[in-house]
Parts: structure tokens; C-alpha cells; sequence
């Protein structure tokens, strides 16, 4: 935790902390001989909550799905039979998926 007023009074910026914190954290690994998690198999998502955990459920329906199947339309339906939907998005206002 921490706040962004300096001593005198002005907000810090947070300007780039995303990249400040990835330089630290992988600082951390490399002093602490730490390891990156490899893919989203071993994920324990009983313990998730909200759309993170809704996430990993799509993403496991899929990746069960997918050998399963020939085509997409046989993978709409399988997936509509786990209760997943499919929404198409289109370039602007065109035809194009």
C-alpha cells in the first residue's frame, strides 16, 4: 500500500506504474529465484470470484470444446449446451466479423 502525495502536498503521478511494477516484479523473481505460472490449467477457480472466475469457466469450456468439434457451428451449440453463448462483433457497420 501506498499514497501518491509528496511532501509537499502535490499528487505523485502514476504515470507508467504499470511498467515500474513489472520492472520490480521481475527483479523479485530473479533475486528470489522465483518462476512465471505456465497457463491457466492448474488455476483453482472454485476459489475465484466475479468475472475473473467466469473468465477461467469460458476459457477451460472452450479448450474442452474445441477437440471435440468440426466446425463452428457445432461449437456454438456445444458451448450454448454449457450455458455459453456466443456474441459476433462487426467491423463498424459492416458485414465483416
Amino acid at each position: 500500500m501506498f499514497n501518491r502525495v509528496d511532501n509537499n502536498g502535490k499528487t505523485i503521478s502514476d504515470k507508467n506504474d504499470r511498467y515500474r511494477n513489472e520492472k520490480v516484479c521481475k527483479q523479485l523473481k530473479d533475486k528470489y529465484n522465483l518462476t512465471y505460472g505456465q497457463g491457466k490449467e492448474n488455476v483453482n477457480v472454485q476459489k475465484l470470484k466475479g468475472a475473473k472466475k467466469t473468465k477461467y469457466e469460458i476459457n477451460h469450456a472452450v479448450k474442452d470444446t474445441l477437440p471435440k468439434v468440426k466446425d463452428w457451428k457445432q461449437f456454438e451449440e456445444a458451448l450454448k449446451r454449457q450455458g455459453i453463448s456466443i456474441v459476433r462483433k462487426y467491423k463498424g457497420d459492416t458485414n465483416e466479423v
